[in-house]
């Protein structure tokens, strides 16, 4: 009599690496499981049974709906906040050339004005601190990620650069060059997960490059 613990010759488990997708692929996952079971002639009863299964999956599938949706407004208003900041550090710029001309440099006036008066010593340049924070999103096309970091200070720019496998020194190659914290790599590959790492460039050259992050081209 065989143990109830004993699996029968040729008996398979399922392999569950679903969880290890991205949420499409996961989403894609489950449509198709969810399309098969049902009125599968050899699983007489799933559990959850598929009105159970097909509510949860279509809510999860409209919550990623939504995402995507509010993903694509907070890249909008990205692209317009970083615009428009810009647009302020270039009238303070402006600003503080006209508060020392009419100060004639003058510590005290001008620190009357919010601005603060330098030490007048002539600091060497600093080297870059490592890219960190960064994060990759889909971009709108097909081809595309959407690459966003957090700003390293004195950087002046920023390169870009891009490997299918990250654990191969000679497989990265130099991208793109942005002039701020973000930046939409395209000429991707679709389906495949391409990995990206970023540097900042100062005036001493280049910092250490960021950790490397991966993620799948739509």
């Amino acid at each position: 009599m065989r143990s109830p613990n004993t699996i029968p010759p040729h008996t398979m488990k399922i392999r569950r690496n679903w969880i290890r997708l991205p949420v499409k692929e996961r989403l894609a996952f489950a449509r198709n499981v969810l399309e098969k079971i049902e009125n599968n002639e050899h699983v007489a009863a799933p559990k959850p049974a598929h009105p159970e299964f097909k509510a949860a999956f279509e809510k999860a599938e409209s919550s990623e709906r939504y995402v995507d949706t509010l993903k694509a407004t907070l890249k909008v208003a990205l692209v317009e906040r970083d615009s428009d900041l810009d647009a302020v550090m270039a009238a303070l710029e402006i600003q503080a050339s006209t508060v020392e001309s009419a100060t004639g440099g003058d510590p005290a006036q001008i620190l009357t004005t919010g601005y603060e008066p330098s030490d007048g010593i002539q600091h060497p340049a600093r080297d870059m601190e490592q890219v960190t924070g960064l994060e990759l999103e889909s971009g709108d096309n097909a081809g595309e990620l959407d690459a966003r970091w957090a700003r390293t200070e004195g950087a002046k720019s920023y390169e870009v650069f891009v490997s299918q496998d990250p654990n191969q020194a000679g497989n990265w190659t130099h991208r793109a060059t942005a002039l701020r914290a973000g930046i939409t790599v395209n000429g991707l590959a679709s389906g495949q997960r391409s990995w990206i790492r970023i540097r900042a460039i100062g005036t001493k050259g280049a910092g250490p490059w960021s950790d490397a992050v991966g993620k799948m081209v739509p």
